[in-house]
């Protein structure tokens, strides 16, 4: 060998060294292993094998060696045999509040074909007349007159006085954005013919001036609101927490509650949540509710909180129902002169009301189901971030984004905002829409999410809850396939389908980047909460028709197995 002494030496020791035994580097057993079953990471898009968890943490994902280098004696194995594991589902827009009311309330809805008519509706509200006690009210949701048989049937107080002139009823349309009650109802709310209507809503009125029994928007159901007699403390908080096991067993492991404090109170519903943080399956993104703000600065400051309970935004309400034909479009709704009605008229006003929450680091969200309402939203927007460098930064969110326009797309790109969309429009109302609401070319636009992701635009979908029940496996179906429930075999827009991948992205880190939780949820990446679901088969693998019947076997929660 012809070298140095020096450079001899050195590559003798390095063969040396390389002919030790190799001693395994040694790791901390992990809690549990999940093995024999394909592991959706979502970010990278391929399939992993296993996948380990300790702490409440994903520590290892990857092949079957890898994961199983963290099995020690008290490690819990869990044999998925063939079943898929994947990240919980965060579902960004749902109202906890008015989903765990609901849970008391008459229902005259339906999500079936059809919905229900109007004949079962008033069986049903007048089969709840007798069960009311003394000084209670009668409440009713999710009554909706696109979805009932005859189609466009309305209440008012006449049609429900014929069922009770004693028992005040009110009855919420499915929209959240309509109510109906009766005269007793009126009476005791205070209101006259001549009583003025609310900021951001209305009253409806018949050709003479007189009170029909028909309310628009929720600022016109705050005086009857304020006289229903409120459920005991140990019910409500029974109600919340049943709202957030019923959306564990869905799949859903993070909500975002969008209107926070608009049915009991900034405060009550705070002080609840913040309560039940120890024993609720779902973590929970609050967006306070501007209404029950009204110009005043939260009770709490932004991001306060922690991983089970925290406070992000403040959600304010642009127009109203696209069903319910009080969205503000820009061509009037088919057959009728009708382009509804933003809540705030004037622009500048809501950019004032909003700019103080911006400014103190509030996420906004506005809903805004109408091409009218987004384009105010959009000004909105590009007035607050105007001195803001990094505008993607703020992660503003447009709710619900039904009716749009191309260059629509195009400005919320520009500005780094996202969408979240109500995908039930598709599928429950995508057929009326089509034939008697907006019309073909408008209705197959609705919830672009194929437009949106050729723009590099980040989406995703929500149940708008009680609007449509939370049920993450019915979006995927409905963001891939497009087919309304009421249909003829035709997609409702087929350029806006997306593929499998993009529809589970949108369903979990996408949702989780919505709600600032992408860097601990929404993938399966060391590191991350082990927040998983398992399903019975691969939603990669499926007919896309069947994703909407696929069955969740298991939920956890950082790591630990809900009920």
């Amino acid at each position: 060998m012809n070298c140095s002494r020096n450079l001899c030496s050195l590559l003798l020791t390095l063969v040396g060294l390389a002919l030790l035994p190799v001693r395994a580097v040694e790791v901390t057993p992990a809690d549990t292993l999940f093995i024999n079953g394909p592991v959706l990471t979502i970010r990278p898009r391929g399939e992993a094998a296993g996948l380990a968890v300790r702490g409440g943490r994903i520590v290892a994902v990857g092949d079957a060696k890898t994961v199983r280098r963290f099995q020690g004696t008290n490690t819990e194995v869990v044999d998925l045999k063939g079943a898929t594991l994947m990240p919980g589902f965060v579902e960004p827009h749902v109202h906890i509040n008015l989903t765990a009311i609901n849970l008391g309330m008459v229902q005259v809805g339906s999500e079936k074909p059809g919905g229900m008519s109007v004949a079962e509706v008033k069986e049903a509200i007048a089969a709840a007349v007798p069960k009311i006690p003394a000084g209670g009210w009668l409440l009713a949701n999710s009554f909706d007159p696109s979805r009932t048989t005859p189609l466009f049937a309305e209440l008012n107080a006449e049609e429900l006085d014929a069922i009770s002139k004693e028992v005040p009823i009110f009855v919420l349309n499915a929209s959240g954005h309509i109510g109906y009650v009766n005269h007793k109802a009126i009476e005791l709310a205070g209101l006259t013919d001549k009583t003025p209507d609310p900021p951001s809503g209305r009253y409806g009125r018949d050709s003479q001036g007189r009170l029909t029994g028909q309310l628009f928007e929720p600022s016109s159901f705050v005086p009857f609101f304020s006289k229903i007699p409120p459920p005991k403390p140990a019910d409500i908080r029974a109600a919340f927490l049943q709202t957030l096991r019923n959306m564990s067993a869905k799949g859903v492991t993070t909500a975002g509650d969008l209107n926070t404090g608009l049915a009991l109170g900034l405060d009550t519903e705070i002080a609840l949540l913040k309560s039940l943080a120890a024993e609720s399956p779902v973590r929970v993104r609050c967006y306070l509710a501007y209404l029950a703000l009204l110009g005043k600065m939260p009770p709490v400051r932004p991001f306060e909180g922690d991983d089970k309970v925290g406070f992000v935004g403040i959600k304010v309400t642009a127009d109203g129902s696209t069903q319910g034909y009080t969205a503000a479009v820009g061509i009037p709704y088919v057959g009728t002169t009708n382009r509804g009605a933003l809540d705030w008229p004037e622009t500048q006003d809501l950019i004032g009301k909003l700019r103080p929450y911006y400014d103190a680091g509030w996420q906004i969200a506005t809903h805004a189901n109408g091409d009218r309402a987004i384009d105010q939203t959009l000004e909105v927007y590009g007035s607050l971030l105007a001195n803001t460098a990094d505008k993607a930064s703020r992660r503003l969110r447009i709710e619900h984004f039904t009716v749009t326009t191309p260059a629509q797309l195009e400005r919320v790109r520009d500005l780094g905002a996202s969408v979240s969309m109500t995908i039930g429009h598709v599928y429950f109302w995508g057929s009326v829409f089509q034939r008697a609401i907006l019309g073909a070319d408008r209705a197959a636009r609705i919830d672009p999410a194929g437009d949106l992701k050729r723009l590099g635009v980040r989406y995703s979908f929500h149940s708008d809850s009680t609007v449509t029940s939370v049920d993450p496996l019915r979006y995927l179906m409905n963001a891939v396939t497009r087919i309304p429930q009421q249909h003829d075999g035709k997609v409702l827009g087929p350029k806006q389908r997306i593929s499998i991948n993009d529809a589970l992205q949108a369903m979990t880190l996408d949702a989780a980047y919505q709600v600032f939780l992408d860097d601990r949820v929404g993938t399966l990446e060391v590191g991350k909460y082990a927040d998983l679901i398992v399903l019975d088969r691969n939603p990669r693998r499926v007919d896309p028709a069947e994703l909407g019947s696929l069955k969740i076997q298991r939920v956890y929660l950082g790591g630990v197995r809900q009920p």
